[in-house]
């Protein structure tokens, strides 16, 4: 590679596989599909093919489908959609939408799920791709040799699409290894990337039932992975094989507002009590510390109004003790109060990955 962690433009010129070259080593009968990659897209007409190419270019000696959920694009994605699946029938199924699910509080995720007919789930949302042609593959036999792990997962290259600035995430250290939950929890090397995920159909199942049980929440990422690790952890693997664009058109992150942001930081810390009553607290003291950054982090954020920071954390006053409260209080009040806390926080951080 050059200074770039990954050249896009020679990735899109590879020419693409026919529908034979893909499934020519496959084992097994097309309609019994060993995994299933589920797809998520809406108004991504800029980046879908490349999430296509990803799937295409993955080399497996077992049976996959492509399960591509269009919330109802406006942009001409479905469009896309349609004319991959006529050209790739055996491989891709779509499920094109007339009305936007999200918007009435459907998760993607689980509406593409009941389409799917495999045994593991790969995940990939139409903003995000694969980069690496044996992706699928070595994350299917690590599953395989390790039954008692609901989740495997990988690093990832990440693309600002404001800056183009590359960088690699989701690194959890320097070969291949099981990590725990409370690394999980906690995301002690950063974000795991929903495109590097491969799980076992039963985790899902259990993220099913505990979104269906709390409309509320606003996000489904992380429960995935607490659930595809809260048995037996779950198997990282030291390659970036996959891309996360960050500010991508249309995505979550680029997307929220203030009023959006209050409810997801509720709905964060609200799903963690939960988390931990279903772990009988063997969690408590890790739950209760991710509250606790999610609670300061919505604080110290300038873009939100006093009066909601405010309220979030009367509403949460019982994860800090009286002195850290006070102080909390009245770096709301006093601007160079806010700004000097800031400060301490961030060396905080630097001091904690340098020692760690």
């Amino acid at each position: 590679m050059s200074k770039e962690l990954f050249d896009i433009d020679a990735f899109r010129k590879q020419p693409l596989p026919s529908e034979e070259e893909v499934i020519a080593k496959w084992q097994g009968g097309v309609e019994k599909p060993i995994v299933s990659v589920l797809c998520m897209t809406f108004n991504q007409k800029k980046y879908i093919e490349d999430a296509f190419r990803g799937f295409l270019i993955q080399k497996t000696d077992f049976v996959f489908e492509v399960i591509v959920h269009d919330d109802a694009s406006t942009d001409g994605t479905s469009d896309i959609v349609r004319e991959y699946a006529k050209r790739y029938p055996k491989i891709f199924k779509p499920v094109i939408q007339t009305e936007n699910q999200y918007s009435q509080g459907e998760k993607p995720t689980l509406l593409s799920s009941a389409y799917a007919k495999g045994e593991y789930y790969a995940l990939c949302e139409g903003d995000d791709f694969w980069i690496d042609e044996k992706k699928l593959q070595q994350q299917f036999e690590c599953l395989k040799d390790n039954p008692k792990v609901g989740l495997c997962f990988h690093s990832a290259v990440t693309i600002n699409c404001k800056t183009t600035r590359q960088l690699l995430g989701g690194k959890y250290g320097n070969k291949n290894s099981l990590i725990n939950l409370k690394d999980i929890i906690s995301k002690s090397h950063g974000q795991i990337m929903t495109a590097s995920i491969l799980c076992k159909k039963e985790v899902i199942s259990e993220f099913s039932k505990f979104v269906k049980d709390r409309p509320w929440l606003t996000v489904g990422d992380i429960y995935i992975q607490f659930f595809g690790a809260k048995r037996g952890g779950a198997l990282y693997l030291n390659k970036p094989m996959s891309i996360y664009r960050v500010f991508a058109v249309g995505s979550w992150n680029s997307a929220l507002s203030e009023g959006k942001e209050f409810q997801h930081a509720k709905a964060r810390v609200r799903s963690y009590n939960d988390l931990n009553i279903i772990t009988d607290g063997q969690y408590k003291g890790c739950l209760n510390s991710e509250n606790r950054k999610w609670i300061k982090r919505f604080l110290l954020n300038k873009m939100f109004s006093e009066d909601k920071k405010t309220l979030l954390l009367k509403q949460n006053a019982h994860y800090f003790n009286g002195f850290e409260y006070t102080l909390l209080h009245c770096v709301l009040k006093f601007k160079p109060m806010f700004i000097t806390y800031k400060i301490v926080l961030k060396c905080q951080r630097i001091l904690i990955r340098f020692f760690n």
